[in-house]
């Protein structure tokens, strides 16, 4: 899978494929530390996948992307 790729997802009001997003895998990132006396250090974290939704708005029922985002996220 590419780093970010473009895919549709399903409106989770409507259920229609319309809602347009830039998905982010997960990836390990390497943060290097540098020190004159101690020598260098590379630690690893892993950073979460990510969702983030292009359009405002759902083209077919009008939600707009907070909403879509809440449901998503289960607050709503």
């Amino acid at each position: 899978m590419l780093p970010y790729q473009k895919l549709m997802y399903p409106c989770p009001f409507c259920d229609k494929e319309t809602i347009l997003v830039m998905y982010r895998p997960s990836y390990k990132a390497a943060r290097s530390s540098r020190s004159a006396v101690a020598g260098g250090k590379t630690t690893w974290r892993r950073v979460a996948e990510g969702i983030t939704i292009l359009p405002e708005k759902c083209s077919n029922c009008g939600k707009t992307a907070k909403q879509i985002e809440r449901k998503w996220e289960g607050k709503d």
